[in-house]
């Protein structure tokens, strides 16, 4: 398995009392069909 992204500020959910969104950060991960196959050998 590889982190096959990084996605800077994808969403928000929730306002400071100011009104500003709170933003939040995630990262996307990948396996290769074979590799998954391999795995559960």
């Amino acid at each position: 398995m590889r982190k096959e992204g990084h996605h800077i500020k994808k969403a928000f959910f929730y306002k400071t009392e100011e009104g500003q969104p709170i933003w939040h950060n995630a990262y996307q991960y990948a396996i290769l069909a074979d590799e998954w196959q391999r795995s559960n050998e």
